[in-house]
């Protein structure tokens, strides 16, 4: 990942080293802040109602919400869980607008569904992380 990509990130999304599933509750659970979802929809260049959309809030919520509001522990477990597809999509394609472009692609794979629209569901997560992980070892 290069550095460009740890800097969006921020210190709180680009310093989570998830180690098993009780790092990501324990992290939820404090919460991710609104400026950290802002730096996440950097990289995968949304603007403020797809971002909205991405943490399941109306866009005049997330317009209110101060920069340092922490969102909820779902919320916050999903940006996380975001922020690993991310990563892993990096790997896997090596460079950011590569991600963004297949992540805004139909995939046969998923039902003809853009991954990006999986994204804002826990188990789209781990269905977009899952078949880039097939990716990457060459299974598709």
């Amino acid at each position: 990942m290069s550095i460009d990509i740890l800097n969006l990130l921020g210190s709180k999304l680009g310093n989570i080293h998830i180690r098993n599933p009780l790092d990501v509750i324990s992290i939820s659970q404090k919460g991710i802040t609104k400026s950290a979802l802002v730096r996440l929809c950097k990289i995968l260049s949304l603007d403020q109602n797809e971002m909205a959309e991405l943490a399941s809030l109306s866009t005049r919520t997330f317009q209110r919400y101060d920069d340092n509001k922490k969102l909820s522990p779902i919320i916050s477990e999903n940006i996380i869980q975001i922020t690993q597809v991310i990563r892993l999509g990096l790997n896997v394609f090596g460079d950011r607008y590569a991600l963004i472009k297949w992540l805004n692609s139909p995939n046969k794979a998923l039902g003809q569904k853009k991954p990006m629209e999986l994204l804002k569901f826990r188990t789209g997560s781990e269905l977009v992380r899952n078949l880039l992980g097939q990716i990457q070892y060459g299974f598709i």
